[in-house]
C-alpha cells in the first residue's frame, strides 16, 4: 500500500519495481486518445446502423416501386389489348354508329343550306 504522503523518489522506485504507475494515474495524452478513440468506435457503430437502416428503407422502397411498375405494365397490356380489339369494326357500338351518322347528316345538311 502506498500513502498518498510518499515521496517522489519513493513513487518512482516502486513504479520502477512494478513496471506499473503505482497511483493508477494515466496522463492526460493517454486519456485523450482513449476517449478519440471510443468516440470513433462509436461513430463507426452508429454509421453503421444507418446504413443498416438506409438500406432496408432502399431496399423497401425499391420494392415497392418495382411492384407497382408491375402493375402498372399489366395494366397498361391489358388496356392496349382491348384497345386493339376495339379498332375492329366488328367490335365497334352500333348505337354509335347510328348517332354519329346522324349527326353526319345534320351536319352536312347544315353547310349546304348555308
Amino acid at each position: 500500500m502506498i500513502c498518498k504522503n510518499a515521496s517522489k523518489g519513493e513513487i518512482r522506485a516502486r513504479s520502477k519495481i512494478r513496471g506499473k504507475s503505482v497511483l493508477n494515474q494515466k496522463s492526460e495524452l493517454q486519456r485523450a486518445l482513449e476517449k478519440q478513440k471510443e468516440r470513433q468506435v462509436l461513430a463507426a457503430q452508429n454509421l453503421a446502423k444507418q446504413q443498416a437502416q438506409e438500406h432496408t428503407i432502399s431496399n423497401e422502397l425499391g420494392r415497392v416501386i418495382m411492384q407497382r411498375a408491375a402493375r402498372l405494365e399489366q395494366k397498361n397490356l391489358a388496356a392496349a389489348a382491348a384497345g386493339s380489339q376495339q379498332d375492329q369494326p366488328d367490335s365497334i357500338n352500333p348505337e354509335y354508329l347510328n348517332a354519329r351518322a346522324k349527326l353526319r347528316a345534320t351536319q352536312a345538311a347544315a353547310v349546304y343550306s348555308k
